[in-house]
């Protein structure tokens, strides 16, 4: 006597049960020739398709499956798992979504819906989600810890902090837990945690790569630099071709003032990953500053990609060195107030090609560069431009001049005072001094990420107080302007800087000085534009354009240059600068 329908259903389930899946798959497929419609044979048979791979076949069968008896959740889930795997995120949303209703209860169906939101990006609905998929069931660890994922990529880092902390208490040897746990301190300024956390992750699971590569990273932040090469070694040694340890190898021999190793570091790095538009902008820092000038240019143009520095996106074509014939061509920043009063020195160039310059600018600057004939057109960024032709970034200039160490344009000054302005502002200080007049700025601005090994303090600068024959001035803006109120003993500072209202002030203000001492700020480039004596004080790790070791720089011809010889110890070249001072003043 033949077998039902069910008796043979029975029979497909223990064989599959026992592994036979051959044999499963034909008595499912021969219920389903006499039953079109037998829900449980379409959806055991569409499962089975699934984990062989068809998962065309198994969403197919799924669906009649869930069509056959549409109240049953199971069917759903595996519904949507199907449909997932075939990259149908939506339509495995909405079987999701169909599941989870059904069946409240079920844990799965909540942590897989989770997961298909947070794949489009709903991160909300996602952790609203995991919220639920964990009450009902506490101990999924993967719940947990794509709960704190899609919490940190939410900017919620106190709530992802927790969830990781819960995943680790579920099982203390999750590397993805520790890993990001220790990222997501790192994400806060948090380095010290961060530290403590990748090392008790490499208690639990020694030599654990992306822990190492973690740890390195965040040494290096935290300035212990020695430990953090250290540990980085260690981790090439394990895995050599690991990209993200070789680049952040390069950062740590950055931070150590090795350039060369570095370069070598982010070399390597691209070599194994070459899409990584983040080392290669580093890479070109290291060039930069040793002085390749060639392909440091190229290497910068890395920064466009990564969209940190160039917001501005035009129709326009970008200027690619061809020859210029009456072309109005607009010249933009990106990036400080400085890095435009350094590169704006191209504009006469672009007019001696035959380009008509149009040059955007800070509101601070519009003042001071529309006084400079030879710039062409100024307009405010924050406005519409004008008709132009072309544009380039003012930063790529250098590459479309083709710039080297012995063709830098070094003509100063290629900025001026108001003469109004500047007759104002020597009256003003001669009446206030008749001694040697300096100017000072000891601090850039905060949010520059270097701005903490660039900047000193006042108080630092107390040496300089001490010598005889000087009056000095406050250049300084910002927060620290306020710290001029309160000089160091022994030093007159006079503050006027309540009344710079713009660099158009402030240039006036330098031209009445004999001499500027300050840190790498925007004052710097200015005064050094002017052709005015500047006396730069540089970090241990200069940026790219004050090169390695030499006193003077190639960009301004009357800057000197005082180097720390140790990472964030100014006592020494600011003793230099003491000691120069008191022969400048006794000229």
């Amino acid at each position: 006597m033949p077998f039902s329908a069910q008796q043979t259903y029975t029979i497909a389930v223990q064989h599959q049960q026992a592994g036979r899946t051959g044999q499963a798959e034909a008595l499912y497929r021969q219920i389903i020739a006499q039953v079109p419609d037998h829900a449980d044979a379409l959806h055991m048979l569409g499962v089975l398709r699934s984990q062989a791979g068809d998962l065309q076949e198994g969403a197919a069968l799924l669906e009649r499956a869930a069509a056959a008896r549409p109240g049953h959740a199971i069917f759903h889930l595996n519904l949507g798992n199907a449909l997932k795997g075939l990259r149908r995120t939506d339509a495995a949303i909405g079987a999701y979504q169909r599941a989870a209703a059904l069946g409240p209860q079920l844990p799965e169906a909540h942590y897989n819906l989770a997961n298909a939101y947070r794949e489009v990006g709903r991160l909300e609905e996602a952790i609203a989600s995991y919220r639920r998929a964990i009450a009902l069931k506490p101990a999924l660890v993967n719940a947990n810890f794509n709960l704190a994922n899609s919490l940190r990529d939410s900017k919620k880092a106190e709530e992802a902090i927790a969830a990781y902390r819960q995943t680790l208490l579920l099982k203390p040897d999750h590397a993805g837990a520790l890993n990001n746990l220790g990222n997501t301190l790192q994400d806060l300024g948090r380095h010290g945690e961060a530290v403590a956390t990748y090392r008790l992750g490499l208690t639990r699971i020694p030599n654990q790569i992306d822990l190492l590569n973690n740890l390195g990273n965040a040494l290096q932040k935290q300035g212990d630099v020695l430990e953090a090469i250290e540990i980085l070694q260690r981790a090439l040694a394990l895995k050599p071709d690991n990209a993200a340890a070789l680049a952040n190898l390069g950062n740590a021999y950055r931070a150590n003032h090795r350039p060369d190793l570095a370069a070598q570091a982010y070399q390597r790095a691209l070599e194994l990953s070459p899409q990584s538009d983040e080392t290669r902008w580093n890479l070109s820092m290291m060039q930069l500053v040793l002085g390749n000038l060639a392909d440091g240019w190229r290497s910068y143009e890395s920064r466009i990609e990564l969209a940190k520095e160039l917001p501005r996106k035009f129709d326009q074509p970008r200027w690619d060195r061809t020859p210029l014939s009456g072309q109005r061509i607009l010249l933009h920043p990106e990036q400080g107030l400085g890095d435009s009063i350094h590169f704006v020195r191209y504009a006469p160039l672009v007019r001696a090609r035959g380009g008509v310059p149009i040059v955007q600018c800070h509101a601070l600057l519009m003042r001071l560069f529309k006084g400079q004939p030879d710039f062409g057109q100024i307009v405010n960024m924050d406005d519409p431009p004008p008709r132009f032709d072309l544009h380039c970034p003012l930063m790529s200039l250098p590459l479309a001049f083709g710039t080297t160490l012995e063709t830098i344009p070094a003509n100063v000054p290629y900025i001026a005072p108001d003469p109004v302005l500047a007759a104002l502002w020597r009256q003003r200080v001669n009446a206030a001094s008749n001694q040697r007049k300096v100017g000072l700025a000891w601090a850039g601005n905060p949010d520059n990420r270097s701005d903490h090994i660039r900047s000193t303090t006042l108080a630092a600068l107390s040496p300089l107080g001490q010598v005889d024959g000087v009056d000095f001035f406050s250049l300084q803006k910002g927060p620290a302007a306020t710290k001029a109120q309160s000089p160091p003993s022994g030093m007159r500072l006079i503050d006027w800087t309540n009344e710079l209202q713009d660099f158009a002030d402030t240039a006036a203000f330098i031209s009445a000085l004999d001499l500027v001492i300050c840190v790498d700020t925007a004052v710097a480039h200015l005064a050094g534009a002017m052709g005015k004596p500047t006396w730069l004080l540089l970090p241990f790790a200069p940026d790219f354009r004050w090169l390695l070791y030499r006193p003077d720089s190639p960009w301004y011809p009357t800057m000197r240059l005082f180097r720390q010889s140790e990472p964030e110890r100014w006592e020494e070249p600011i003793r230099q600068i003491a000691a120069e001072l008191k022969s400048f003043a006794g000229k």
